[in-house]
């Protein structure tokens, strides 16, 4: 018996080894006859440039005169930074990088880059609020940059949206961008797992979008990209999947004196400070303050800060005017 099981032992071994490689043989020629009467394509560039605004018929070769020309999807890896079109038209959106997929219904698949550049802003703010609307500081937030002609960037809170609509409706109207930062402030919760994020983040858009129509194209990580709640696995996750449905991060790179009790002068004093910081840099500041009612000085605050940096030529604006890189402090 022990020679009868040594010889089948042998002679399954090399049958196994037969049988995989018939398996293999055979889904390959799957995959030919798939192609079959396919014709191939190729990329006519591996990258794309364009400035921010701009368009571009991205180019494919269809190779084999004899065959049928291929239907061709077109897909972004970043909605955010560049669109494509199901005819192939790219739209760069703002500053950064991506990849364009182009596949066919047979199976091929081309990736090509696009890298999208753009003119820095010239003497701009962008002053960006966290945490509301409240009915102790939007209405006097919204009041003073009326006043001196400014638009600004609001990252809302959902529980905030809930029970003052008609300030997130009034920042609208006034002509102000309105982010996605939060429904609840549970930041143990929300982080816990991609779904757990991203499930906040649906639940805040979609209030947002019923209240008002208004459909957001940025938003801000609940305490920053590089928060101690998130591991680099979650938010690289979050960060893919709403970079496909085309939203931008952005975090900050001046911010107020986030000590609720320090006093007005001196808030005014760092604040400047920080914005001064970034622009002797050579970047364009993203200011981050709050509407909160634990901050009550942040209408006089905005109103010093406007006044300084008008006088000196300052223009304030809405990110949906920005098109520079993503600004996402991020895990390292």
């Amino acid at each position: 018996m022990k020679k009868v099981n040594k010889l089948m032992s042998r002679k399954i071994v090399p049958v196994t080894i037969v049988l995989l490689l018939t398996a293999v043989f055979l889904a390959g020629m799957v995959f030919i006859v798939s192609l079959a009467g396919e014709s191939k394509i190729t990329a006519v560039t591996k990258e794309l440039n364009l400035a921010a605004g701009t368009t571009a018929r991205l180019e494919v070769n269809i190779e084999g005169k004899n065959k049928t020309e291929p239907k061709l999807t077109y897909t972004s890896t970043n909605n955010s930074v560049a669109t494509v079109s199901g005819s192939g038209t790219v739209t760069a959106k703002r500053e950064g990088t991506c990849g364009i997929m182009v596949s066919t219904p047979r199976g091929q698949r081309l990736k090509m880059g696009v890298k999208v550049t753009s003119e820095k802003d010239s003497k701009t703010i962008y002053l960006t609020f966290d945490d509301g609307p409240t009915p102790n500081t939007t209405p006097e937030i919204l009041r003073i940059l009326k006043k001196y002609d400014a638009k600004a960037t609001f990252f809302v809170i959902g529980e905030n949206v809930n029970s003052s609509p008609q300030h997130l409706q009034q920042i609208i109207d006034e002509g102000h961008t309105v982010g996605v930062h939060n429904y609840t402030q549970d930041y143990n919760k929300i982080y816990k797992t991609e779904k757990s994020y991203l499930n906040d983040f649906k639940k805040t858009e979609d209030l947002i979008v019923k209240k008002t129509g208004y459909h957001p194209n940025y938003w801000r990580f609940p305490g920053g990209g590089n928060n101690d709640f998130v591991t680099k696995k979650v938010q690289e996750g979050i960060m893919k999947s709403l970079h496909k449905r085309g939203f931008t991060e952005m975090d900050w790179n001046s911010s107020v004196n986030d000590n609720a009790g320090a006093g007005l002068k001196e808030n005014f004093e760092q604040s400047k400070n920080s914005v001064e910081i970034t622009i002797n840099t050579g970047d364009v500041p993203v200011m981050l303050l709050y509407d909160s009612k634990l901050h009550p000085n942040t209408g006089k605050l905005t109103e010093k800060l406007l006044k300084f940096y008008k006088k000196k030529g300052y223009a304030f604006k809405g990110l949906d005017e920005y098109k520079g890189k993503e600004l996402c402090l991020g895990k390292n």
